[in-house]
């Protein structure tokens, strides 16, 4: 890179005789106003370097050359009208399976950059954590099942100023719990409970043989056998028996009647029995009614049976009446059984009812069953049972919290009364798939749903964390707002497009005629359009007798150059004596490390202790590489004057 030649001005002769030095100070005053030579050592007012928008004015200490006081400053290199970052509007958190959407209203000051969004598990903005950093007025928060976190929002403009959270309390969210945690949990609850254990087993008392104890069966033969009846001529008799017996510390009374008619294997009879009995500790009612008729084989049976019995520590009161019927191997019967009994330390309630038919091998029963036990759980149940295979329905209830209805069947449905055909719920099992239907208005608050197939939707509001589609064939589409975070579309024809806002990572456009462009942060590769850089700080330190870099600024032009480089320094110098000497100021650029080359020398006699300033440009032509632009300055008598506030502007030229 070469520089112009360096700016030439006429030593001023220092003499007391006005007439000696006029001639200098007019020649060197044409050639700072520009009137005089090729233009090129005009200086630069601060007014001017204000007008291009590269500097701004900073109010100082009053005394400066001019009656002012200040200096100048470069302006950030940033778009016209930066604002002070908004607060984010209507922040919004929506919990999903494995993520939570963050959304909020579009920022409208101006200079916006991007959206910072923070995380905490606490709701305290102390310690949240930066999760991301977008462009976009939504965040999709990826976390795992069953996460629940506290967001907040700020905005940042593009001078990285961060404006305030949009609340001091977060915005709360949480997902959805695990799917097989909770069917699990419900299943180790519903399969715990006594109620499911008691409507899985089969009905057996009733259809059961004469072996099982308590059966129909075993009661009737028990009878039979006590009472020692042989039905095998013609017979026919009414036997009465009564007894009473006292002791010191007991009672009995006992009546036993028995009639009976027998013709060859026909026969029926009557049985009745009743006692009393009682002693010091306890005392004993019971009465038994056994009636029973049999021909061919064929038989019938009806058997009563109720007690009553209480000692010093319990009470008991039961009913058991049982019906049967047997012809050849077909049979039915009917049992019902009610049971009150008490001690010092519980109580229970329970009444049973059996009905049971068995033809050609083939048993079916229906049992109801209720109990209430101790006062703290009560039970009812009912059970069908058809050769084993177990069906039913019933209802517990423990207290708070553990309470229950189970039912066992292959399908279960919900009708209307007088409505033979129509179910709006429906539960069954189709092609070995358990399947729920609801034909009717469905109305749900709350919906978490792992799989779902939708032959014809229609929504008001979707929020959709990541939406793959295979195919759409749209017809006619009117999107009034779209928010896409990752869109990427192969190819697409649009006769007339319009856009409000645009948010483009990586746009590659061949041809673009726009008619009004407003960018906010312009990027445009291999530096097309170049923007200023620069610099400005308060050296403060002395300015020694030889020439010292004060401020820099580096620019890397790459391997495409602009056309030229403009550079403009400024430098206030502040006396430390009231002697009177020489203080000068230049620009200097080193090429990939190389060597100064110096440009636009600037001479300034200081007098009496006054502050100055001194201004240079200087035009350089473009080279390829990383550059260094520098201010450096020098005085005649070092030490007398420190350099205060200073500032380098770089601007690249294309053309």
């Amino acid at each position: 890179m070469t520089g112009g030649k360096k700016a030439y001005y006429r030593s001023i002769p220092r003499s007391k005789d006005p007439a000696q030095s006029l001639p200098a100070l007019t020649e060197n005053i044409e050639i700072l106003t520009g009137s005089r030579g090729d233009g090129m050592d005009k200086a630069v007012t601060r007014r001017e370097l204000i007008g291009t928008g590269a500097f701004k004015f900073r109010p100082g200490n009053a005394g400066s050359i001019g009656g002012g006081s200040g200096s100048l400053v470069p302006v950030p290199v940033t778009p016209d009208g930066v604002d002070y970052p908004t607060k984010p509007e209507n922040v919004l958190a929506t919990g999903g399976f494995t993520f939570i959407m963050v959304e909020w209203d579009k920022p409208t000051f101006a200079g916006f950059a991007y959206a910072e969004v923070w995380r905490s598990p606490a709701n305290d903005f102390g310690t949240a954590v930066r999760v991301a950093t977008t462009q976009a007025t939504i965040y999709i928060d990826p976390v795992e099942l069953e996460s629940e976190y506290y967001y907040w929002v700020r905005f940042v403009n593009v001078n990285d100023v961060a404006g305030p959270i949009h609340a001091t309390s977060g915005v709360f969210a949480e997902t959805a719990r695990d799917i097989n945690k909770v069917r699990q949990a419900l299943l180790d609850v519903i399969t715990e409970t006594q109620l499911a254990s008691n409507l899985k087993t089969r009905i057996d008392l009733v259809d059961a043989g004469a072996e099982i104890t308590g059966s129909v069966n075993a009661r009737i033969a028990a009878e039979a056998a006590a009472r020692g009846l042989d039905i095998d001529a013609v017979y026919s008799a009414i036997l009465s028996e009564q007894t009473s017996r006292q002791s010191a510390d007991s009672a009995l009374a006992n009546d036993i009647t028995l009639v009976i008619a027998s013709v060859d294997d026909n026969t029926a009879a009557i049985l009745t029995e009743q006692t009393a009995r009682a002693d010091a500790d306890s005392a004993l009612s019971t009465s038994i009614t056994l009636l029973s008729a049999e021909v061919d084989g064929n038989a019938a049976a009806i058997s009563s049976e109720q007690t009553a019995r209480a000692d010093g520590d319990s009470a008991l009161a039961s009913s058991i009446t049982s019906l049967a019927a047997t012809v050849d191997s077909n049979s039915a019967a009917i049992i019902s059984e009610q049971t009150a009994r008490s001690d010092a330390d519980s109580a229970l309630a329970s009444d049973i009812s059996s009905l049971t038919t068995t033809v050609n091998g083939n048993t079916a029963s229906i049992s109801t069953i209720q109990s209430s036990v101790d006062g703290l759980s009560v039970e009812y149940m009912v059970k069908l049972d058809v050769n084993g295979y177990v069906t039913g329905f019933g209802q517990y209830n423990q207290g708070p919290g553990a309470s229950g209805f189970l039912i066992h069947t292959d399908y279960f449905a919900v009708g209307q009364p007088g409505q033979s055909t129509k179910y709006p719920f429906i539960i069954g099992t189709v092609n070995g798939v358990t399947t729920i239907v609801l034909d009717g208005a469905t109305f749900i608050a709350d919906a978490t749903i792992t799989n779902a197939k939708i032959a014809n939707l229609a929504v008001d509001s979707a929020k959709i964390a990541d939406l793959a589609v295979g195919a759409a064939k749209i017809a006619a589409a009117a999107i009034t707002t779209a928010k896409i975070d990752d869109l990427a579309v192969t190819a697409a024809k649009i006769a007339l497009l319009a856009v409000g806002t645009a948010h483009i990572t990586d746009a590659a456009i061949t041809s673009a005629k726009i008619g009004d462009a407003e960018v906010g942060t312009l990027k445009i590769a291999n530096e097309a359009v170049t923007v200023p850089a620069g610099s400005s700080i308060y050296y403060g330190g002395f300015i020694p007798d030889s020439w010292i870099t004060i401020d820099y600024v580096d620019v890397n032009w790459g391997g495409n150059p602009p056309a030229a480089v403009m550079v403009s320094a400024f430098c206030n110098y502040e006396p430390q004596s009231g002697d009177s000497l020489s203080v000068a100021l230049r620009v200097a650029v080193s090429i990939n490390g190389g060597a100064d080359i110096t440009a636009g020398d600037v001479g300034l006699s200081a007098v009496n202790g006054y502050s100055v300033i001194a201004n240079t440009s200087w035009r350089f032509t473009g080279q390829s590489g990383s550059c260094r632009y520098k201010i450096q300055v020098f005085a005649s008598t070092g030490g007398k004057y420190k350099a205060g506030g200073c500032g380098i502007t770089v601007l690249g030229v294309r053309r």
